[in-house]
């Protein structure tokens, strides 16, 4: 308390000196005067981005049984649906090769179940002049399963999306701006697997501030069921077990 009131002292001496000294100083505009205005914006620090997830696009529907929802803070991904292959019957010699995640189902079990395309939920709230990023998947671990204890892999596998689109209810000056997507639908196909695969891409540094869902198909417009793909090696040894891979999505800011 000391300190503080010596150097308030010391201030006002100060001041109090300059208008002694200061006798002739020249005469002041009286027609004209500066005022100042201020105003402060801050942070809301009890968390990132609304981690209520629903129906892309929308702002109802409210979604559930999405595992692993994280609060991102500023800049992060919130929510990525896990995507079910679904069961199927091994018969030697006779395996398909192409299979198709399904829709994912929505508050599961419930009386407001519903089936939605696969998707992710990412977000930006930085306060920065570059809000430029890059969103990455990769499928960090092949299909593994067990038998009799061993591990065994579905190695060679493709996994692809395709039909991407970029949703949002933020206004249209905030979204990003994409090249491939233009909040549009892109049909080109993206194998994650084994390798980080650029999925889309904000170019805009004064744009892509908010929550955004990028979508694997369409439910209502029934492509979702289509719209992720995994492909097996026709010669590879399927076993009866369940198989589980890793897919690693990574929101990458570019400076």
């Amino acid at each position: 308390m000391k300190l503080t009131s010596k150097l308030c002292g010391t201030a006002l001496l100060a001041v109090a000196g300059v208008a002694i000294a200061a006798p002739n100083t020249k005469a002041v505009d009286n027609l004209q005067h500066d005022g100042d205005a201020y105003i402060e914006f801050t942070r809301n620090t009890e968390g990132g981005s609304n981690t209520t997830i629903t129906k892309p696009g929308t702002t109802g529907s409210t979604i559930t049984n999405i595992p692993d929802v994280t609060d991102p803070g500023d800049f992060g991904i919130v929510a990525v649906t896990p995507l079910d292959f679904s069961s199927h019957e091994v018969v030697a010699g006779s395996a398909a090769t192409e299979y198709f995640a399904l829709p994912f189902v929505a508050n599961e079990g419930n009386a407001d179940e519903y089936l939605v395309e696969n998707f992710v939920k990412f977000y930006d709230g930085r306060s920065t002049l570059n809000r430029a990023y890059k969103l990455y998947a990769e499928m960090t671990q092949e299909f593994t399963g067990q038998v009799e204890g061993t591990d065994v892999a579905l190695n060679g596998s493709e996994l692809m999306f395709t039909n991407l689109a970029l949703t949002s209810i933020e206004p249209s000056h905030l979204q990003p701006e994409s090249a491939d997507l233009n909040f549009g639908t892109n049909s080109l196909s993206y194998n994650v697997a084994g390798n980080k695969q650029l999925m889309l891409e904000n170019t805009a540094a004064n744009k892509g501030a908010g929550d955004y869902e990028l979508t694997f198909g369409n439910q209502d417009a029934g492509t979702a069921a289509t719209s992720v793909k995994l492909n097996l090696k026709d010669d590879i040894e399927i076993f009866e077990t369940k198989y589980t891979a890793k897919i690693q999505w990574t929101l990458e800011a570019t400076r």
